[in-house]
């Protein structure tokens, strides 16, 4: 553990408080605890300066990190060990394991990779969470614009009402389709890029793309449920073509192949993309009294 002195420094970061973390939060991190939702954030001070932060939520019995980040200035002095201490001890009464998703796009990516494995997180490779790096301008170059889908689009979120997405979302789970973590409402979501295509009879097809805190877009969402390659091309050729109304051609798109739908989406694209997903995992070790190691 982490010296204790490190610890009195350590602080729950609120709605209230945010403004002093602001710049070591994830912009996903900092929409999440603005909006009030359940996650846990945690502040370092060292004279009276903040310094570096943590966030993350619970999502079954796992602790996810969303962002983590501590200024150059104050790395190397046991600061993100001790934010880590901090968050294992608060976390163990309810979850088991802590994990993290990277998008290795920096050095300061390596550096964080480095960090996490000195500290005990084992990377693990699971095809599953393989994620993806390409860009909005390479998918207009690609076989999705060889196709003419016409020049009617499907709905963006933003065009249907709140009650028709979160009627869509509960279909998606009862069928175990993939949707955003923090679901289709999330503040995360860009309601004007995801594409939702409904019928009388029910949920027919829907991209749903979040942004990142570095400005890129995640493809989270993937489901075609009529069985019809084509209705799947349209909905993505049409998100990609909101999408481009509003981010320059150079902003990064990500698609993690969580399904068979999201693997075969992105083979049958076509488009250049590189590899560019890290997850690691640290399982939460308790004591007989309970206590976190």
């Amino acid at each position: 553990m982490s010296d204790n002195n490190y610890m009195e420094d350590i602080c729950l970061i609120t709605p209230e408080n945010m403004s002093h973390f602001t710049p070591f939060l994830l912009s996903n991190a900092r929409v999440l605890i603005g909006a009030g939702e359940p996650v846990v954030g945690l502040g370092y001070v060292k004279d009276d300066t903040a310094c570096a932060a943590v966030c993350g939520y619970v999502v079954g019995q796992h602790f996810e990190i969303i962002s983590f980040y501590v200024a150059p200035d104050f790395r190397r002095q046991g600061i993100g060990r001790a934010l880590l201490d901090a968050l294992v001890e608060m976390t163990a009464p309810f979850a088991g394991m802590i994990s993290v998703d990277l998008v290795i796009s920096a050095e300061e990516h390596e550096v964080l990779c480095e960090m996490l494995e000195k500290y005990g997180f084992s990377r693990v490779l699971d095809a599953g969470r393989s994620v993806y790096g390409t860009t909005i301008g390479k998918l207009l170059d690609s076989g999705l614009f060889m196709r003419d889908y016409g020049d009617d689009l499907l709905p963006s979120f933003s065009e249907v009402d709140d009650n028709i997405l979160a009627d869509a979302q509960r279909q998606a789970q009862k069928m175990g389709l993939p949707i955003p973590e923090k679901g289709f409402l999330s503040p995360t979501v860009d309601k004007k890029s995801s594409i939702i295509y409904t019928q009388s009879d029910g949920l027919k097809a829907y991209i749903a793309i979040e942004k990142t805190g570095d400005g890129s877009l995640l493809v989270s969402g993937v489901a075609n449920c009529m069985n019809t390659p084509t209705y799947l091309m349209k909905a993505l050729h049409d998100a990609v073509m909101r999408a481009m109304d509003i981010y320059p051609d150079e902003t990064r798109v990500l698609m993690q192949t969580i399904n068979d739908t999201s693997k075969k989406l992105l083979d049958t694209v076509g488009v250049e993309t590189e590899e560019l997903g890290r997850h690691f995992e640290l399982v939460i070790k308790k004591t007989k009294a309970g206590d976190a190691k």
